[in-house]
C-alpha cells in the first residue's frame, strides 16, 4: 500500500510527534477551537429575516514588488512613539481586518493603547467543527499578524510582534495571545506595496488558469522558500498537481467531508448568507454569491439549511456536484502550495498563518488570485496531533491518515514536517466572485 520511502517517513513523523509530546510533559500542545474546557452549543438558525424575495418563494414553494521579506518576530528596538500616533495605529488596523478568517467569521478583538495592541480571539464566534484546538483561530490570527506587521513601516511605524505562549496555555476566553508594540520607522521605500496588495485581497472560488504561471521564473521564488524556522514551504504547479491522481482524488473526498457532516455543514451553513439584508446586518460570513454557486445551487443550500432534515435525502447529491467542481477547479488551478510546520505547537500554526499571509498578498501583487484548500490540509494536522473531534467518523481518520502520506509524497516533504495550510492559485478565468463584508473597526475593540 505504502511506498518504502513513505513508510520511513510516516515512521520517523510518528517518533517526532511522540517525542515533542513528551517534551511538553506528555500533553500535545498544538492548537485550535473545541478543546475549549467547555461545552459546544449548536448554531442557532439567523434570527434575519431574508429580503431575496425570489429566493425565499421558491424555496417556501418547494419546501460565502515588493518587498517579499517577512518581518521577524523579535524585532530592532526603536524610538518610543509619540501620542499623537494612534491615528496610524487606527489606519493600520482597518487594513489589517481585511485579512481572511474561517467563513470571514472575523474573530479578531483588539485592546488598544498609544503605543500597543494585544490582540484575542472571541472563542464564541470561532466556534466551527474544523477549529479543533484553535488552530483555525491561530492561522488566522497570524494572517492578521502579519497583515500588521507588513503595512506597518508604510505608515512610518514598526511593529515588534510577541507571542503570548502562556496566555495560550491558560485558555482563559478573554486572554490575548499576541501583544504588538509599535516604534517609529522610517517610510517604506515602496510606499503602499502592500497596502494595496491588502486592499485588493480576496477569497477567489471561480475557476483558474495558469496563464503567467511559471514556477522556474525568479518571481515565484518567495513560494518555495520560507524564513521562518518553525514552517517550510512547497509548491506544485498545475501540470505536476494534474499529473498526480492520488491527490486529485484526496482533496475531493476531503471537501466532500465537509457535507456529509452534520456539524460541519451546520458551521457552514451558519455563516453562509443568502439575501443583501442578511450580509449588510452582519456584516461577517459569506454571501451565496462569494461561493462560486449557481442560482439553483444556492436555492438547495438555503432550504438544507432551512430544512436540516433534508441534508440527508439530497446529501448523495451534493457530494457529487462538490466532487466534480473541485475536480474542476483544482485541476485547472496554475498551482498548489503546502505550508507544513515542523513541531506541533500553537506558536508554529500561528507563524504558518503569518507565511501564509505574506505569501498571498505577494501572488495578488503578481495579478494571481488564491483560494484556501482547508479540509485537505488541516484535517491532516489534526489527525496527525492528535487533535481529530470525537465527532470525526473512523473512515475519516483513516482518509486523513493515508492523506498524510499523499501529500507528504506528492510534495516531497522531509521526516517531522506536517502539513497544515494548502492553497491553490492562478489567473482567475471567470468573473470574479462577489467580496466579502467586513465589520466596523469598532466593533473589534474589547469593550465595545
Amino acid at each position: 500500500m505504502f511506498s518504502s520511502r513513505r513508510k520511513t517517513l510516516l515512521l520517523q513523523r510518528a517518533r517526532t510527534l511522540v517525542e515533542a509530546q513528551a517534551s511538553c510533559g506528555g500533553v500535545d500542545t498544538a492548537s485550535t477551537p473545541i478543546s475549549l474546557g467547555f461545552p459546544l452549543s449548536p448554531f442557532p438558525d439567523s434570527p434575519r429575516a431574508s429580503n431575496d424575495k425570489g429566493m425565499d418563494r421558491v424555496v417556501k414553494s418547494s419546501i460565502s514588488k515588493i518587498n517579499p521579506q517577512a518581518l521577524p518576530l523579535n524585532n530592532q528596538s526603536a524610538d518610543p512613539l509619540p501620542l499623537e500616533v494612534s491615528g496610524q495605529i487606527k489606519a493600520i488596523l482597518e487594513l489589517a481586518i481585511r485579512s481572511p478568517s474561517g467563513d470571514n467569521c472575523q474573530p479578531w478583538r483588539f485592546s488598544v493603547t498609544k503605543s500597543s495592541l494585544e490582540i484575542g480571539i472571541d472563542h464564541a464566534l470561532a466556534q466551527h467543527t474544523f477549529n479543533n484546538r484553535h488552530h483555525a483561530s491561530l492561522i488566522s490570527l497570524g494572517m492578521l499578524v502579519e497583515s500588521i506587521a507588513l503595512v506597518s513601516p508604510e505608515l512610518g511605524l514598526y511593529a515588534q510582534v510577541q507571542w503570548l505562549a502562556a496566555e495560550f496555555i491558560n485558555l482563559d476566553r478573554k486572554s490575548p495571545w499576541v501583544r504588538i508594540t509599535f516604534a517609529n520607522a522610517s517610510l517604506a521605500a515602496n510606499q503602499s506595496a502592500w497596502i494595496t496588495a491588502i486592499q485588493s485581497r480576496s477569497t477567489q472560488r471561480g475557476e483558474f488558469s495558469a496563464t503567467g504561471v511559471v514556477l522556474s521564473h525568479p518571481k515565484f521564488n518567495f513560494m518555495k522558500q520560507c524564513d521562518s524556522p518553525l514552517v517550510s514551504a512547497s509548491v506544485l504547479s498545475g501540470e505536476q498537481a494534474r499529473s498526480t491522481a492520488t491527490l486529485i482524488e484526496f482533496i475531493c473526498k476531503s471537501e466532500q467531508y465537509v457535507f456529509s457532516n452534520p456539524s460541519a455543514l451546520r458551521d457552514l451553513f451558519h455563516w453562509v448568507r443568502f439575501s443583501k439584508h442578511e450580509t449588510q446586518t452582519s456584516q461577517d460570513g459569506m454571501p451565496w454569491r462569494s461561493l462560486g454557486l449557481r442560482r439553483t445551487e444556492a436555492l438547495l443550500f438555503k432550504a438544507l439549511k432551512r430544512f436540516p432534515v433534508l441534508q440527508n435525502v439530497f446529501s448523495p447529491m451534493v457530494k457529487i456536484v462538490i466532487a466534480s467542481q473541485t475536480r474542476r477547479k483544482v485541476g485547472r488551478a496554475g498551482g498548489i502550495a503546502l505550508l507544513s510546520v515542523k513541531t506541533a505547537t500553537p506558536e508554529a500554526v500561528f507563524e504558518a498563518g503569518r507565511v501564509a499571509m505574506r505569501q498571498w498578498l505577494q501572488l495578488e501583487q503578481l495579478g494571481l488570485a488564491v483560494q484556501p484548500i482547508s479540509a485537505a490540509s488541516i484535517c491532516v494536522f489534526d489527525v496527525a496531533s492528535g487533535a481529530a473531534p470525537a465527532s470525526m467518523p473512523a473512515a475519516y481518520k483513516t482518509l486523513y491518515r493515508n492523506g498524510l502520506g499523499t501529500l507528504m509524497d506528492a510534495f516531497c516533504l522531509n521526516a517531522g514536517e506536517t502539513p497544515i495550510w494548502m492553497y491553490r492559485f492562478g489567473q482567475l478565468a471567470t468573473k470574479p466572485t462577489q467580496e466579502t463584508p467586513r465589520r466596523t473597526l469598532a466593533s473589534f475593540l474589547i469593550g465595545r
